[in-house]
């Protein structure tokens, strides 16, 4: 109820209710930041209102749909392929673990990893510290590695050599976990 809000939050053209209480105990970072306000709307950048309806929601206990077969054409992944990267990077950034393991667990099982977009994936996984993403990555690309090598990927892998030298190692290991995990 907007009228018993505590906290209001302006992004862009939207003002975003919520309370402190739930705040401080579900999205600790984001408390923080509004802690010792007042009712004045807190402005949000760097976050689209949408990707913030959704830290929100899930702070509130909300739910993402069920990690079971979801049809490819299903609406009820399409926030999760859409967003998904926005989500950790907001998740991350407002100290929620559980919800940026969830929708990096969702981007692995619903297979995101494309020749296109590996090299964005690994980079971005390795920032954000997600361990299931960037093996996911790293398995994605060495399973198809002919293709990839003469990609954008050999080139944007040259500008971290910690990560060049994890796909090695990780190439050189090739277990077979590594090989199921890729479809």
């Amino acid at each position: 109820d907007d009228g018993l809000a505590d906290v209001h939050f302006q992004l862009e053209d939207e003002v975003i209710h919520a309370h402190k209480l739930i705040l401080k105990m579900n999205a600790p970072e984001l408390y923080l930041l509004c802690e010792d306000a007042d009712t004045t709307p807190i402005p949000i950048t760097g976050i689209s209102a949408d990707v913030f309806q959704i830290i929100v929601c899930y702070a509130y206990g909300g739910t993402f749909p069920k990690r079971e077969p979801i049809k490819a054409s299903s609406p009820e992944k399409e926030p999760i392929l859409k967003l998904g990267l926005d989500i950790i990077e907001a998740a991350d950034r407002y100290g929620m673990i559980e919800l940026k393991i969830l929708v990096e667990t969702y981007l692995v099982a619903y297979r995101v990893m494309r020749k296109h977009n590996v090299a964005d994936m690994l980079l971005f996984a390795d920032a954000k510290n997600c361990a299931l993403l960037k093996e996911y990555a790293f398995a994605y690309a060495i399973s198809r590695s002919r293709d990839i090598i003469n990609s954008e990927l050999s080139a944007k892998l040259k500008e971290s050599n910690s990560l060049l030298q994890e796909l090695f190692v990780a190439a050189a290991e090739i277990p077979e976990r590594r090989a199921s995990m890729v479809g």
